[in-house]
């Protein structure tokens, strides 16, 4: 079994250390080739057992003048999954460790089989992987993340600590199958041969490449404002969900790990719905955002209705926009007598009178193609009997031309 690894030994090196023979056999290889090393430990106090392995790891640290850093929760009044809780805790407690100690990195004890498990619950839980099993290296809570054990089985781990007389503990709720990893490992991997991991394995091996090509396949569209609906029905079924995955995430990075297959389903519906302008809510105020045949992710804020009174022609500039109706304006039927002129957001009821035809304004703005999310804050101007005399709209030359003298200009 080759232990010798190649880490840069000038740097620090948090260690997670359960007291199993995992993590046991990974402090002793460190250890024995003269690694910086912080060992962090948990006690979950799930079991009567739970303190004197915390005491185990402490004491074998000690001796060794290894720095220990050790924590003990509760778990009773939990509600809901422990394996999320318990891994939250573990994770948090190890970046804040990696922060007291300006260490470098931190180095957890997963092995074949762990990457193994990983990879049935990928495929039975069917949500949306960019990578099948565990990598070697990773970021998690913006921190760096290293696996120096992915080429070992656990049986291998286990011998190697009886072979060098390390102490270690076995968790006993290991073997009950109340939780969906460790079903999966007492009922499925326990009767895998290590041929038939070797064989699966390979597959993963596989899956991965086919993955980083689809991967490949959708970079080009994250570094765009918007996205044809007609160059995203080329794409591959998978390539179309892991698209809509990154770019909700890039928008709302906390959504890393709660984008449901279900939620990027409803986002590919709504671009075949035959609306041409829809949206559906993400998070917070960002939403999926269909407009004509493009989609993007993007705020769609609540603004608050806006109002502004011109008492006399001059010079206006807000947040939502700028104007100049100084020049001559009689073209538009804005005389002095039109004043004072109000400056509002669009209503719901709003109508004006094109010629003979009267549209809603709502209709207007659908038809002259204005994004949905620049509706809210689109302006229109209102004469002191409270009937509107102008929209600024940029389709035709005649509209761009008079937005021009006016230089009127949506922010």
């Amino acid at each position: 079994m080759k232990k010798e690894f190649n880490y840069d030994k000038n740097k620090v090196y948090v260690i997670g250390v359960s007291g199993g023979p995992d993590s046991m056999a990974l402090l002793h290889m460190l250890i024995k080739q003269k690694y910086n090393l912080i060992v962090c430990n948990v006690n979950y106090n799930t079991r009567k057992e739970s303190s004197l392995e915390q005491e185990m790891v402490k004491k074998y640290c000690l001796e060794r003048s290894i720095t220990f850093e050790g924590i003990s929760v509760n778990y009773s009044k939990l509600e809901g999954n422990f394996e999320a809780w318990a891994r939250d805790i573990r994770y948090q407690f190890f970046k804040e460790t990696l922060e007291k100690y300006n260490a470098d990195a931190l180095m957890v004890a997963h092995h074949k089989d762990d990457l193994l498990e990983t990879y049935l619950i990928q495929k039975q839980r069917r949500n949306i992987t960019k990578y099948f099993g565990l990598k070697k290296e990773t970021f998690l809570l913006k921190t760096k993340v290293i696996r120096p054990l992915l080429d070992y089985y656990k049986e291998e781990l286990l011998d190697y600590c009886n072979k060098n007389n390390i102490p270690y503990s076995i968790d006993s709720t290991n073997l009950e199958n109340d939780h969906l990893r460790n079903k999966i490992r007492n009922q499925v991997l326990a009767f895998y041969s290590k041929e038939d991991k070797e064989k699966l394995l390979m597959i993963i091996n596989k899956e991965n490449i086919k993955r980083m090509n689809n991967l490949e396949s959708i970079k080009k569209f994250l570094c765009l404002d918007k996205i044809s609906i007609d160059e995203f029905n080329n794409l591959e079924d998978i390539e179309k969900k892991l698209l809509i995955h990154d770019l909700i995430v890039q928008k709302c990075p906390d959504m890393i790990n709660r984008v449901s297959l279900y939620r990027i389903n409803e986002c590919i519906k709504l671009l075949k719905s035959d609306k041409p302008n829809v949206f559906i809510k993400i998070s917070g105020t960002y939403y999926f955002i269909r407009e004509y045949n493009f989609f993007y992710v993007d705020k769609l804020d609540n603004e608050e209705d806006f109002e502004y009174i011109m008492k006399e022609p001059s010079y206006l500039d807000t947040k939502e926009f700028s104007c100049d109706f100084r020049i001559d304006t009689s073209y538009l039927k804005i005389t002095k007598d039109s004043y004072p002129l109000t400056f509002r957001n669009i209503k719901e009821k709003d109508v004006v009178k094109i010629g003979e035809i009267t549209k809603k304004v709502n209709r207007l703005l659908i038809d002259e193609k204005v994004p949905l999310n620049k509706r809210k804050k689109y302006p229109v101007v209102v004469d002191k009997n409270n009937k509107i005399v102008y929209i600024p709209l940029y389709r035709s030359q005649i509209q761009k031309s008079i937005a021009n003298k006016l230089m009127f200009v949506l922010k």
